[in-house]
């Protein structure tokens, strides 16, 4: 039994997924992740840290083109939390710096058949959110980055 092909959107948020496994701390990031999560997993279930979950946003946007062709506009979210008992919030900070570098590296190279920058057209950066380092009084901090992916082709392939 054969299946179809997914969605743009889901090959697009499994590739983040995979760059973000592929992190290795040292001369280009400052962690190697503890684990990447494929979905919001609740904080007492997470493994080690630091911990990554990716996960859509809300809302999109869609727009056809005569019929045939289409660009889809949407969020994939890249939630962090770290255990960092002498500096938190700047654990925080170099964490936002791993995943965007990570991400946008990989829009923007000529990778792969399979990296962002074949999957999408455009790949940008949105809003981000941190805890304020109010988890610096526990050892701990989060953020969440927000991507905006625009990814276009045939109606039936997105």
């Amino acid at each position: 039994m054969s299946y179809p092909t997914d969605p743009k959107s889901v090959l697009v948020r499994e590739r983040i997924i995979a760059v973000l496994r592929d992190i290795v701390g040292g001369s280009d990031f400052f962690y190697t992740p503890g684990v990447v999560y494929d979905n919001y997993v609740n904080w007492k279930a997470r493994e080690a840290f630091p911990a990554y979950q990716v996960y859509f946003g809300a809302g999109g946007e869609w727009k056809e083109h005569a019929g045939l062709q289409a660009e889809e506009t949407f969020s994939v979210l890249v939630h962090g939390e770290f255990k960092e008992r002498d500096d938190s919030p700047v654990a925080v900070r170099r964490g936002i710096r791993d995943v965007r570098k990570a991400i946008m590296d990989d829009s923007a190279s000529g990778g792969t058949a399979d990296s962002l920058q074949a999957l999408c057209a455009r790949v940008t950066l949105g809003g981000t959110e941190t805890d304020n380092g109010q988890g610096a009084l526990v050892g701990s901090g989060w953020f969440t980055q927000e991507f905006l992916v625009t990814i276009s082709g045939a109606i039936q392939d997105l």
